[in-house]
């Protein structure tokens, strides 16, 4: 029966319990054989077919595995625009104000960079770091995660500084950025595995 389907408030409940694998495997199954439940929570599903979520996912993770597949997406909306145009989109939109955002805007920084376009690395990289600040706890995670996703795209926009030959402003967000970490990362560790990839930025810069 209809009203038997879960709504997006019920599985909102249901992934905020602390489930185990087997019932989040008992969750993924109902979500795939059940047509109803699945236009609710069917995105569940792709996140874990795609290795975007294992069997031990949370509500933090689903919200971050869907953060980061809408990501393309909007980054297509905005590729084409002038920087100026690209930032006013960004800072008037709330749908833009992502973490997945954060994490592909410094992935653009870098690639810039290895192409030799580091004033554009400069503005997708300080892009990164506006909404990091941006974004509010439960943005989908608590606030020691987003202090370790500032510090990550502050590692890239000092990396993008460097490479351009801003040395003060290079060694500005390296030293912001290895604060933050440590400040986060001894509360609650490298739970984003970010740590590897900051300090091979800081020391590239070097």
């Amino acid at each position: 029966m209809a009203q038997d389907h879960l709504t997006p408030e019920a599985l909102r409940r249901l992934l905020e319990k602390d489930n185990d694998e087997e019932q989040n495997r008992l969750l993924l199954h109902h979500l795939e054989v059940c047509p109803g439940c699945n236009e609710v929570g069917g995105h569940i599903v792709a996140l874990y077919r795609s290795g975007a979520i294992d069997l031990q996912f949370s509500v933090v993770d689903v919200d971050l595995g869907l953060s980061r597949a809408e990501a393309p997406g909007l980054w297509e909306e905005l590729r084409g625009l002038p920087p100026a145009e690209r930032s006013s989109q960004v800072m008037g939109a709330e749908r833009f104000m992502t973490w997945g955002m954060v994490e592909l805007l410094c992935s653009e920084s870098l690639k810039l960079v290895r192409e030799d376009e580091a004033d554009r690395a400069v503005e997708e990289a300080g892009l990164a770091v506006w909404i990091s600040l941006h974004l509010h706890e439960w943005q989908p995670a608590e606030e020691a995660w987003m202090v370790e996703l500032r510090a990550y795209a502050l590692a890239h926009l000092g990396h993008a500084w460097m490479r351009r030959g801003d040395l003060v402003q290079a060694e500005c967000a390296f030293t912001l950025a290895a604060n933050w970490w440590e400040a986060a990362a001894a509360d609650m560790g490298d739970v984003l595995g970010y740590e590897k990839r900051i300090l091979e930025l800081s020391r590239r810069g070097a």
